[in-house]
């Protein structure tokens, strides 16, 4: 099925990970899943070589049409933008990029 996915990759310090995975999977997840934008998503974690001590994220929301990735980053990312650094300053850090699905 064809679509674009929003991918946000978060670095965590391992000093908030609990609490921060808590706040993705309680908070921030469901009012994505509520804002109408995301069909489905998906939350991993990134598997790097320097062992258990790293804490890299994705999550991944996937959109029908590029249009909407407008939308998400008007509710959506500017909620995100706002809330991680009054919850978790100098702790958590992310990027966003938008892709689209070749099948």
């Amino acid at each position: 099925m064809p679509g674009f996915i929003i991918n946000t990759t978060f670095s965590v310090d391992k000093s908030v990970n609990q609490p921060w995975l808590e706040w993705i999977q309680k908070d921030f997840i469901p009012f994505v899943q509520n804002s109408g934008i995301c069909k489905s998503h998906l939350l991993s974690r990134v598997m790097l070589q320097g062992g258990e001590e790293d804490y890299t994220y994705s999550l991944q929301v996937r959109i029908s049409d590029p249009q909407q990735s407008l939308l998400y980053d008007s509710l959506c990312h500017t909620a995100l933008e706002k809330q991680l650094p009054e919850m978790f300053p100098n702790t958590v850090y992310y990027f966003k990029t938008v892709l689209k699905i070749i099948e």
